[in-house]
């Protein structure tokens, strides 16, 4: 692994610096407990660490708070399996104990019945902000932990112009009420490519895959009843990886 060590920030304070090494603990413990689900995933880059080093200390205090919030929910999750086998979707008790500590829950169970085994399940909330994804989500992507936690989406992935306008209306009208329950994301099947550092392939085999959005479901604010994020369902099949991503055409 990268080692922090190699990262020299000039005139970082001792606690920007605590905050550095307390963060990139809590990746290499999640990025193990991944690899214990068959799902091997990098804890950092070299890149992202640099830039970890370079963030204010209020965004570093709040990395590591969503890192031991997922850890937190792996743990729950993984005692939880040892008395009750997942007989149907393989991460159903992650994503159920991510709704219970974000104090959030599912109303409509059928939601269930509609995830294919081979999908990943994000959890977003009102500021559509992702909260969760499932382990299996890092046998699709090249990204580190900690690419995906310091880097907006959009610099992350490219798609064809226009995909998620219709996607982004059925969130709106399942926020406003205008439509209730699950529906679907209503995105039609399309290519992305992983774009950060792709022309880097010494270090970073960027991919391209197949993604295939499923439902979205409304989820619950324990506290007050109403409507506090979503369920979202995909499926992502890796096509190319290095240059080979490079020649696949948008669909």
């Amino acid at each position: 692994m990268n080692s922090l060590s190699n990262v020299a920030v000039e005139s970082a304070s001792s606690q920007s610096k605590a905050l550095d090494y307390a963060a990139v603990e809590l990746l290499e413990k999640l990025a193990l407990m991944s690899l214990a689900r068959g799902c091997p995933v990098k804890a950092y880059t070299q890149k992202a660490l640099s830039t970890l080093a370079t963030l204010p200390l209020d965004k570093k205090e709040n990395l590591i708070k969503k890192l031991e919030t997922t850890i937190k929910i792996v743990v729950a999750g993984t005692e939880i399996e040892k008395n009750n086998p997942p007989s149907g979707y393989a991460e159903r008790s992650f994503v159920e104990q991510a709704l219970e500590i974000y104090g959030y829950e599912l109303k409509d169970e059928e939601f269930w019945n509609t995830v294919r085994k081979d999908e990943l399940v994000e959890i977003y909330n009102t500021d559509n902000i992702q909260i969760f994804r499932t382990f299996n989500f890092f046998t699709t992507s090249s990204y580190s932990i900690l690419d995906l936690l310091i880097n907006e989406w959009y610099s992350l992935w490219e798609r064809p112009n226009g995909t998620l306008d219709n996607m982004f209306k059925v969130v709106g009208a399942l926020f406003s009420g205008e439509t209730k329950g699950i529906v679907s994301a209503g995105v039609r099947e399309h290519v992305i490519s992983e774009i950060f550092n792709a022309e880097d392939q010494e270090h970073f085999a960027s991919r391209a895959s197949l993604c295939k959005f499923g439902v979205i479901c409304p989820i619950y604010s324990k506290l007050d009843g109403q409507i506090a994020g979503l369920l979202v369902t995909a499926r992502v099949t890796p096509v190319a990886v290095g240059e080979q991503a490079k020649s696949i055409s948008f669909i």
